[in-house]
């Protein structure tokens, strides 16, 4: 496809590529850098599987390291209270007002 610009030049189109937003790829499921809804390690992890194998796929090298570098670098408190009070709250029976049937 060939686009042009507002002074006619012309501009050539590679065609359009995908959005990728850093979440790993199915073939990440059971790597242990593998933490949800990202890589441990890479930003882009869709590109590390471009010769059908991850060169750091299970690394326990790298695990540790990010492992470390977690410890060096806590979670900010506020945020533990919140994961903490969530759980509590998770646990609590819910009730909602229902009035018994006659």
């Amino acid at each position: 496809m060939v686009t042009f610009n507002f002074d006619n030049t012309c501009i050539e189109d590679k065609g359009a590529k995908m959005n990728r937003k850093g979440k790993p790829v199915r073939k990440c499921h059971d790597c242990i850098l593998n933490i949800g809804e990202r890589c441990a390690i890479y930003n882009e992890p869709h590109g590390k599987w471009h010769n059908s194998k991850c060169s750091s796929y299970n690394d326990k090298e790298l695990y540790r390291k990010y492992l470390e570098d977690s410890e060096k670098h806590p979670q900010n408190k506020a945020k533990k209270q919140r994961e903490e009070s969530a759980r509590q709250h998770k646990t609590e029976e819910h009730h909602q007002g229902m009035k018994e049937r006659k």
